[in-house]
């Protein structure tokens, strides 16, 4: 079975956004796809994470290691001010459909998130609920 990240990276390519695909593909080496205005590519990952997580219980399964890590990815990379460098856009995707990820699966990332990150809008987002 393919992890997440293969299946994404895969995703992103068809869909040619190969700035997107190298960051997932990367693991937590980088936090930039290195292209310029690649911001979209970032909103793109969190809908895709949060799609995911709408759809798929994640907890014990081959692609919680890696769901986890690229959310945490997806949500280090974006801010909720205008802040140069971070996806806004990411940030409203995460915080408006943060409600529609299966339970589980939002206790999953916030207990990941709170052990991972101190970002004050990741934490926002995970304490929301």
């Amino acid at each position: 079975m393919k992890t997440i990240a293969t299946t994404c990276v895969l995703l992103y390519i068809l869909l040619g956004n190969i700035a997107v695909a190298e960051v997932i593909s990367q693991g937590s080496e980088s936090v930039s796809t290195a292209e310029h205005n690649a911001w979209e590519q970032y909103e793109h990952m969190a809908r895709w994470l949060i799609y995911l997580g709408t759809m798929l219980e994640i907890e014990n399964t081959s692609i919680e290691e890696e769901y986890l890590a690229a959310t945490l990815r997806s949500m280090k990379t974006m801010s909720k001010s205008l802040t140069i460098g971070y996806s806004w856009h990411a940030y409203k995707s995460w915080k408006s459909r943060w409600p529609s990820i299966i339970s589980s699966n939002r206790a999953l990332i916030k207990k990941y998130i709170t052990e991972k990150t101190d970002d004050s809008d990741a934490l926002s987002i995970v304490n929301s609920m």
